[in-house]
């Protein structure tokens, strides 16, 4: 259990200081509350981040149809985010919900994966009547709170699958 560092030759009469270097950091939000809580990273260096927004302006891109341009109602909705390598620009940007409340609770998990063709994998919790569902293995929810899971495919435009989970 320990990590280590091998450094080439240095004046050991002077403190060694192993410094990252931050490669990148941005801002991701609109007018309300937007909390990521969940990121993923693909070969390329494209990273993938998820969380929930209650901002009506969260960043929908490219301007080309994302899979949800509006926001959906309700409390909170799922936003999912690729940004490029450099995260200099967003690739694709979009909400994720129905007219109820996504993410009900602050310390619930929404999670994301991402495959080696690109597409994002999210799940979280609804209780949208109207959580948008494709090719669902629970088609409706169940009553409450209810899981849900997503694939979107590679250019966030549409959902390959996504569906409710709950009883």
């Amino acid at each position: 259990q320990e990590v280590s560092f091998q450094v080439a030759s240095y004046d050991t009469s002077r403190p060694l200081v192993i410094d990252p270097t931050l490669v990148y950091s941005t801002y991701l939000g609109g007018n309300g509350d937007d909390v990521g809580q969940g990121i993923a990273v693909d070969t390329a260096g494209s990273a993938y981040v998820t969380g929930f927004t209650m901002s009506t302006n969260f960043p929908t891109f490219p301007t080309a149809s994302p899979l949800q341009a509006a926001y959906g109602g309700g409390y909170r909705d799922v936003f999912v985010a690729k940004l490029n390598p450099g995260g200099t620009a967003l690739v694709y940007s979009t909400y994720l919900g129905g007219s109820g409340a996504e993410h009900n609770n602050l310390s619930a998990a929404v999670g994301i994966a991402v495959d080696a063709a690109g597409n994002a994998y999210v799940t979280g919790d609804t209780d949208s009547p109207n959580f948008p569902t494709v090719n669902p293995l629970q088609a409706t929810n169940a009553g409450g709170v209810d899981a849900f899971v997503a694939k979107l495919n590679a250019a966030g435009s549409a959902l390959v699958y996504s569906t409710y989970l709950g009883g």
